[in-house]
C-alpha cells in the first residue's frame, strides 16, 4: 500500500506541477518531493540503494588474451548486438522526431553510438543504445538540444563521483510513477484512434508488434513488424502497374518539364503557386524522405498543389507524413489543394478524416483543369 501511494503521488505531481509552472520539470520536482516525504516519514518502501562510486579502470588486458580462433565466438554476438542496438536507437530517434517535430540524422546517431560503445568496452562496459524512456522524459521536461544530452551525461558522472549516496534514498515506487507517465506519453494516440479506420494489413502489423512488445521483446517486435510490413508492401506493389517510388519537388521556376495535363495551367502567370508531384506508392519506406523534401517550402508560397494522379497506393505511415506536412504548411498560411487523388489514397483520406478535417472537400479536385479554374477565382478574390 505504501509503494502504491508513492507511485500515485508521483504521477499526480508530474501531471499537476506543469500547470503551476514549466520552469522546472515536473518529473524532477516529483522525484525530489517524494524522496523527501519518504525520508522524513521513514516510509516502508524499497529504495534504489547505494550505488558504485568512482570510475572503472581500463580493461585493455582483456584484449591481449584474444586470438583469431575467438573471432568465431565474438563475431555473431557482436553483429546481433549491433543490429539490435541500431534498431533501438533509430526507434528512439523516430519517437523524438514525433515529439519535437524535427528530423534526426541516422548516420550521426549510429556513428556516435558505435564510438561510445567501443570506448565503453575499454572500461569493461556493456553495449548501449538509444533509450526511449529517458529520451521522452528529457523532451517532456523541456530538453530540445544536444545540451540536454550533455547535462544528462554530466549528472551521471557526478552521481558516480559521490552524489550516488543521495540518489540512494529515491524510492523505487517513485521511479515506477515516472515510467508510467512516460509509457502513457509514448502511446501513439493518433494510431489507436484510427485503428478501425486503417487498412486491415496495417492493423494486423500493429497488433502483432503490440503483442510481441508486451510478451516477448521490443526489439524483436520491431524487427518482425518491419519484415511483415515489407512483405505486405511487396504483395501490394506487385499488383500495381506503377512501380516507381519517387518524389519530385518543382515550382514555377524549376526547369523540369510539366506533366501533359499541366500545359494549360500557365503556372508562371500565378504568383507564389507551387506544384508538388508525387509518383509511385507512398508508404512507410519513403515517408521520411517525403517529409524531408516537402518541408523545404519557399517562404513566398501561398498555394501548394499536390499532384496525386500517379500515386496508386498509400499506407498509414504515408498518410501521417502527408498530414504532418500539410498541417505545417497551413500554419505558415499556405493553402493546400489536391488534384486527381486515386481511389485507394482517397479512401484512406476520408476513412481517417484527413478529408474534410485537414483538407476541405472543396480543395480535392478531380482534375487539374478544375484546380486551374479555382486558382483563377482564388486570386481574383485575393486581389
Amino acid at each position: 500500500p505504501v509503494s502504491l501511494f508513492i507511485t500515485l503521488a508521483t504521477i499526480i505531481v508530474i501531471y499537476v506541477f506543469p500547470k503551476i509552472t514549466k520552469l522546472v520539470p515536473g518529473t524532477l520536482v516529483a522525484l525530489i518531493l517524494i524522496t523527501l516525504v519518504s525520508s522524513l516519514f521513514s516510509l516502508d518502501t524499497p529504495l534504489i540503494g547505494e550505488m558504485p562510486k568512482g570510475l572503472p579502470g581500463l580493461k585493455i588486458s582483456s584484449f591481449s588474451g584474444l586470438s583469431f580462433s575467438d573471432l568465431s565466438l565474438i563475431l555473431i554476438p557482436a553483429i546481433t548486438l549491433a543490429g539490435l542496438g541500431a534498431i533501438d536507437t533509430l526507434l528512439t530517434s523516430v519517437v523524438a522526431d514525433n515529439l519535437t517535430k524535427t528530423r534526426h540524422n541516422s548516420n550521426k546517431e549510429l556513428i556516435g553510438q558505435g564510438i561510445g560503445n567501443m570506448v565503453s568496452s575499454l572500461f569493461g562496459g556493456i553495449p548501449g543504445a538509444g533509450a526511449t524512456m529517458r529520451t521522452v522524459v528529457n523532451v517532456k521536461s523541456g530538453g530540445r538540444t544536444r545540451l540536454s544530452g550533455i547535462i544528462h551525461a554530466l549528472l551521471l558522472f557526478i552521481i558516480l563521483m559521490g552524489l550516488g549516496k543521495y540518489v540512494a534514498f529515491i524510492p523505487l515506487a517513485a521511479l515506477a510513477g515516472v515510467l508510467i507517465t512516460v509509457g502513457i506519453g509514448i502511446i501513439d494516440v493518433r494510431g489507436l484512434k484510427n485503428i478501425f479506420n486503417m487498412p486491415k494489413s496495417d492493423a494486423m502489423v500493429l497488433f502483432i508488434v503490440l503483442i510481441m512488445t508486451i510478451f516477448v521483446d521490443l526489439l524483436q517486435a520491431v524487427g518482425i513488424g518491419m519484415v511483415i510490413s515489407s512483405l505486405i508492401f511487396m504483395r501490394k506493389a506487385s499488383e500495381m502497374v506503377e512501380r516507381s517510388t519517387s518524389l519530385t519537388k518543382v515550382g514555377k521556376q524549376d526547369i523540369e518539364i510539366a506533366w501533359d495535363d499541366e500545359k494549360d495551367l500557365h503556372l508562371s502567370t500565378w504568383k507564389h503557386v507551387y506544384i508538388k508531384r508525387l509518383e509511385g506508392p507512398v508508404f512507410f519506406g519513403v515517408a521520411s524522405k517525403i517529409m524531408e523534401r516537402i518541408n523545404k517550402i519557399p517562404d513566398d508560397a501561398k498555394v501548394v498543389i499536390f499532384r496525386m494522379k500517379r500515386v496508386p497506393y498509400m499506407d498509414l505511415s504515408g498518410l501521417y507524413a502527408i498530414q504532418d506536412v500539410v498541417k505545417e504548411m497551413q500554419k505558415m498560411g499556405i493553402t493546400v489543394v489536391f488534384t486527381m487523388t486515386q481511389p485507394q489514397p482517397l479512401y484512406l483520406f476520408k476513412r481517417n478524416n484527413f478529408v474534410p478535417e485537414v483538407i476541405p472537400e472543396e480543395y480535392m479536385f478531380p482534375s487539374i483543369d478544375e484546380c486551374a479554374n479555382w486558382l483563377k477565382d482564388f486570386y481574383t478574390n485575393s486581389d
